[in-house]
């Protein structure tokens, strides 16, 4: 479903993400917002935006709306 599209750069894959960003994921993928995030894990918007960009970069995500509807299918299976 979820797999590098002709043209696009060069996709790192699910491998390459910390664990941070694996949680700032699942709580993506649970339905929440930026703020409630960095809320959640005591640290600032800006830097719950960092890791945001850093997931869609790893995962080859283009947009905001491809990395929620990926988290939330990865919390899924």
């Amino acid at each position: 479903m979820f797999s590098k599209r002709s043209g696009a750069k060069p996709v790192m894959g699910f491998s390459a993400l910390t664990e941070r960003e694996i949680e700032i994921l699942r709580l993506i993928g649970t339905g929440h917002a930026t703020l409630q995030i960095a809320s959640r894990l005591c640290r600032s918007i800006k830097t719950i935006e960092a890791h945001r960009a850093s997931i869609r970069a790893k995962l080859g995500l283009e947009s905001t709306f491809e990395l929620v509807r990926y988290a939330m299918w990865w919390i899924n299976e």
